[in-house]
C-alpha cells in the first residue's frame, strides 16, 4: 500500500493538462500552412509507399524466378 499511493499521484499529475510549445495545427508557425499540410502529405503517402516497396519486392522475386534460361 505504501508504493501505490505515491504511483497513483505520480500517475495523475503527469496526466494533467499542461502548456505545450507548439500550436495544434502549425498555422502560426514562420512557414504558416504549409507545415500542416506536409504533415498530412506525409501521413496519406506513407501506406502507398510501404504497398510500393512491398509490390516491388514481390514483383522482382517473380521476375528473377521466371527469367528465360533459368
Amino acid at each position: 500500500m505504501r508504493t501505490v499511493v505515491p504511483a497513483f499521484v505520480v500517475c495523475a499529475l503527469a496526466a494533467l493538462p499542461g502548456e505545450a510549445l507548439a500550436c495544434a495545427t502549425c498555422a502560426a508557425s514562420a512557414f504558416g500552412d504549409r507545415t500542416f499540410n506536409w504533415a498530412f502529405l506525409g501521413l496519406m503517402a506513407a501506406p502507398f509507399l510501404v504497398a510500393g516497396v512491398i509490390g516491388g519486392v514481390i514483383f522482382h522475386a517473380y521476375r528473377r524466378r521466371h527469367e528465360p534460361g533459368r
